[in-house]
């Protein structure tokens, strides 16, 4: 009897070890919103610089809502929500930097290479 207690209790250790280990916790490792230059006055590497860190955060978001998903955490449409508005946001910078830019012929890019995918 002593024997199949010590192996279910020896079984059971090891599942929930097991489960702990796949389910894991989902953090977001992209750390604080990236700051957006002010597109009426950025240069090119500034609004580069800004696309690469919205692209690292917004990467980092998408680990984590995947790693949340079928579970019931509360961060997720916050998570989400930010990431909307952050692209958004860049986006619209973007477009006022792209204005900018073809009234001046000393900066060349194409503005389509900053935009960011919601």
């Amino acid at each position: 009897m002593n024997n199949i207690v010590s192996r279910t209790v020896c079984t059971t250790v090891i599942l929930l070890a097991i489960s702990s280990l796949s389910y894991g916790k989902c953090t977001l490792e992209a750390g604080a919103i990236p700051e957006i230059p002010d597109a009426h006055v950025a240069t090119l590497q500034e609004m580069q610089a800004a696309r690469n860190r919205v692209a690292q955060y917004m990467e980092a978001a998408n680990d984590f809502v995947k790693c949340t998903r079928g579970r019931n955490d509360r961060r997720t449409p916050q998570v989400i929500t930010k990431t909307r508005k952050l692209a958004k946001y860049f986006n619209r910078a973007n477009k006022i930097f792209a204005a900018r830019v073809a009234n001046d012929p000393s900066i060349t890019h194409d503005p389509q290479q900053l935009l960011v995918q919601k």
